[in-house]
């Protein structure tokens, strides 16, 4: 909030800065809209507690969604004339607000007793934010549609190393999908031959595992993630000899 202060006082003055602003104004939406919907889903557990403080604090926290809700829609709606554009932006977002609580939701329940929730908060809302700015990113570079440069605003200059570690990041997330997706196709393929002894079966799994592991990781740091920041950022170089 204070970069967008920040940046909108030298609007007049920079070229380039009302595309920078229009980039960080929708990555704030992205956060705000991330934390009321968390604090949403919180609510709506509360409500099986019939506590006296609990329903006070039911009650404020959901006049809070409320006036926040009222006050998105309404930005949205003044600065942008309403209109399909409107709607586009505000779903884009509201997106980001359901992925949020899904996210927070897997990470409470999946991982119990090991985050506060406001450590939960960090990371879900976190992970949102980022890999969303990397969804936006590739859909205006691919240029899906004629209208996507309207509501989906990236910035026009990032460094080569920003976008470096953002390819990075996104490769270890893929990475244990890919491992994962491997190891089945692997299984499935193995069950369709010969049946061999358990004592080769054991030597062979583990051997199996290793190698599907670094041909994945090779997969990812070779392909995946290259072919993203050249898709991104235009490279002249391969990311890793980069």
């Amino acid at each position: 909030l204070a970069r967008l202060i920040q940046l909108s006082r030298i609007l007049p003055t920079d070229p380039n800065g009302a595309q920078e602003f229009a980039y960080l104004e929708m990555q704030y939406w992205a956060v705000s809209i991330s934390c009321a919907s968390v604090l949403a889903f919180f609510l709506w557990h509360l409500r099986q507690s019939a506590n006296n403080e609990i329903s006070k604090a039911l009650k404020y926290g959901s006049l809070m969604v409320v006036l926040y809700l009222v006050t998105f829609l309404l930005f949205f709606l003044l600065k942008t004339d309403g209109g399909l554009l409107a709607m586009t932006k505000n779903g884009y977002l509201l997106c980001h607000g359901v992925a949020a609580v899904i996210l927070i939701k897997h990470i409470l329940e999946k991982f119990p007793s090991c985050s506060s929730f406001g450590e939960g908060l960090l990371v879900s809302s976190g992970l949102v934010v980022y890999f969303g700015d990397i969804l936006a990113r590739t859909l205006s570079k691919m240029e899906v549609s004629a209208s996507s440069g309207a509501f989906i605003h990236t910035p026009g200059t990032q460094s080569e190393i920003a976008t470096v570690i953002q390819g990075v990041l996104l490769g270890l997330f893929l990475l244990p999908l890919l491992y994962k997706s491997s190891l089945q196709v692997w299984v499935y393929c193995r069950t369709l031959g010969k049946q061999r002894t358990q004592a080769i079966e054991k030597r062979a799994e583990k051997g199996t595992g290793s190698a599907v592991f670094y041909v994945s990781l090779l997969v990812v740091l070779l392909f995946l993630v290259p072919s993203w920041t050249r898709l991104v950022q235009g490279l002249e170089v391969h990311p890793f000899v980069w």
